[in-house]
């Protein structure tokens, strides 16, 4: 059996040997930065911030230079008022023009102010959105993590119970060998023995296989797969108008969705724009030189500036501004409608959250007082046992009424954790301890 549990070892937990447990703290910080989805998302951020400039919106003028550099042959017939006739082959014309615009929107109905902050908007959107993904990875290493302690547990719970089993056998061994009983009680007590073994087994299979899981989350090779650390702890829960509060105040989800709110204010702000009047002011360097071999005009040049102011007054668009802005409007209700119903389901998912947080941490209270009663009741039944003054059938039930205990402490203790962290994600903290 030894070999056994040294080959299941070898394949199962072979890596957890001689490494440091690392934190909850350090894997969150490992997954952060080696997670391809947030990747992803930190680049949707930083195109946002890029996008998120007063060029983008509009504030500075275009400036364009051409060059028009032209040669052309041609036939010439010509009849000029002066009774002159011209009639040449092979005229060559020759034209360069240069020129160096200016173009600079200086008024569009105050729409560019507008634009910048809806730009703004949309880069703490990107913002949000990224400590909204970056918030729920967290959660995942998290509960994986408390998920692999809770197996810890379990697998120690086995141990003492195999350590108790075994007690079970000597007794039973020396009660055969003076023939004070049969052998049918010590049989039992072998099976169960091999019970709990194969049981610990299949817990360290289960044990490796969610340390691989927590190292994919952390960005690890299946074979690099970390350590955790053996204690669970249960951090104190705030009152559960505190964290509803705090929800409200700084959920990305919650938070993301109303800035999309202002928005669509904003792009409805952009559009009643379009109905102002709009000036622009253009100015310019034009340089033209032309030149030919025949004709009326055997060279000419023009160079200079130019500035010209135009100024557009909306009068009519057949009503489309308007059909936008009903749109726009219906748009935003619909948001309103949405981001309300989201407050809705944030409020009844904390609470039911918390409920289940309190609900385990009662559970728990009342089985370490349960765990205590059998503790004593075992050492009795195993005290009675060695005198033959209780059948082998009350000390079994006597430990396995222990094990179970321990089993709802550990299970009690794993659901509180768990839905604590379900509590810090709803809320969007960042107290994942």
């Amino acid at each position: 059996m030894k070999i056994f549990k040294m080959i299941c070892l070898m394949a199962f937990g072979l890596n957890v040997f001689g490494q440091t447990p690392i934190s909850l703290e350090d894997a969150i910080k490992e997954a952060i930065k080696n997670n391809l989805d947030i990747a992803i998302e930190r680049n949707e951020y930083v195109l946002t911030g890029i996008n998120n400039s007063w060029s983008n919106a509009g504030a500075y003028p275009t400036i364009q230079a051409d060059l028009t550099p032209t040669i052309s042959s041609s036939n010439l017939n010509q009849k000029l008022a002066s009774g002159l006739d011209i009639n040449r082959n092979g005229v060559v014309a020759k034209n360069f023009n240069a020129e160096v615009n200016a173009n600079w929107n200086v008024l569009n109905g105050f729409k560019l102010y507008t634009t910048k902050k809806r730009l703004e908007q949309l880069e703490q959107i990107g913002e949000l959105n990224l400590i909204q993904q970056i918030n729920n990875l967290s959660y995942e290493v998290a509960l994986t993590y408390a998920a692999a302690q809770q197996l810890i547990q379990q697998q120690k719970n086995i141990e003492e119970q195999i350590s108790i089993t075994q007690e079970r056998i000597d007794i039973n061994q020396k009660k055969v060998e003076v023939g004070a009983s049969g052998k049918s009680d010590l049989l039992q007590a072998q099976i169960d023995k091999n019970s709990l073994i194969s049981a610990r087994e299949a817990l360290a299979g289960q044990y490796t296989n969610t340390l691989i899981s927590l190292g994919l989350l952390m960005g690890r090779s299946p074979g690099d797969y970390p350590a955790v650390k053996e204690t669970m702890s249960l951090p104190v829960t705030e009152p559960l108008d505190a964290v509803i509060q705090l929800a409200l105040k700084q959920n990305p989800t919650i938070l993301a969705t109303n800035k999309q709110i202002a928005v669509t204010a904003l792009t409805q702000k952009e559009t009643k724009a379009v109905r102002l009047p709009n000036v622009n002011v253009r100015t310019g360097y034009g340089y033209n030189r032309s030149q030919s071999t025949g004709g009326f005009s055997l060279f000419n040049q023009s160079y200079g500036p130019t500035a010209s102011l135009g100024i557009s007054v909306p009068i009519y668009s057949g009503g489309r501004v308007k059909s936008v802005l009903e749109q726009l409007d219906i748009q935003m209700k619909n948001q309103q409608l949405n981001y309300n119903l989201l407050i809705l389901e944030y409020k009844t998912m904390i609470t039911q959250a918390y409920n289940d947080v309190k609900m385990a941490e009662a559970r728990i209270l009342l089985v370490k007082d349960n765990i205590k009663l059998a503790k004593e009741n075992l050492e009795i039944s195993q005290g009675r046992a060695k005198y033959q003054s209780i059948t082998a059938l009350e000390l079994r039930q006597a430990q396995y009424s222990l094990m179970e205990l321990q089993t709802e402490l550990i299970n009690n203790t794993f659901l509180a954790r768990a839905a604590k962290l379900k509590l810090t994600m709803l809320s969007g903290g960042s107290n994942w301890q």
